[in-house]
Order: C-alpha cells, then sequence, then structure tokens
C-alpha cells in the first residue's frame, strides 16, 4: 500500500540509502514501531496491547506514518 509514510518511502518513487549491512533505517521507537509493521502486513489487523500509555504510542506513531484507519480505531 502506498497511502500511507511507508509506501510512499519504498515505492521506489524516492531514493533511499541503505547501511553497510544493506539495511534500511527508520529511526523511529521499535518497540512501537511493531505494531504499524503487523498493521500493515496483516491488512489492517493488529493485536493492540490494553496499556493507555502505550495504546497513546501507538497512535502517536500511526499518525505520524499517515496511517489513519489505525489511528481512528485507538481510543486512549
Amino acid at each position: 500500500r502506498q497511502d500511507n509514510m511507508l509506501g510512499a518511502m519504498f515505492s521506489g518513487r524516492h531514493p533511499l540509502e541503505k547501511d553497510s549491512n544493506d539495511r534500511y533505517f527508520i529511526d523511529r521507537d521499535g518497540e512501537i514501531f511493531k505494531y504499524i509493521l503487523q498493521y500493515l502486513r496483516d491488512n489492517g489487523e493488529v493485536d493492540l496491547p490494553t496499556e493507555r500509555h502505550t495504546l497513546s504510542r501507538i497512535r502517536r506513531e500511526a499518525r505520524y506514518f499517515g496511517i489513519a484507519e489505525l489511528e481512528n480505531n485507538i481510543n486512549t
């Protein structure tokens, strides 16, 4: 999907640099980013935690990456 920041980043329209191990670096919190990846990989399915503070952080990441559906579905 290209209707969010990650989709646009990896669409081929923008040059992305890799590190010496041929990996892309995305400077975000990995503990929270895993929920973003799960949501995108599983077509909108994601097992969210129940802890309010963590949900708030996931919602911020969804907003950052332009994933409105996920952002709007998280009640904090």
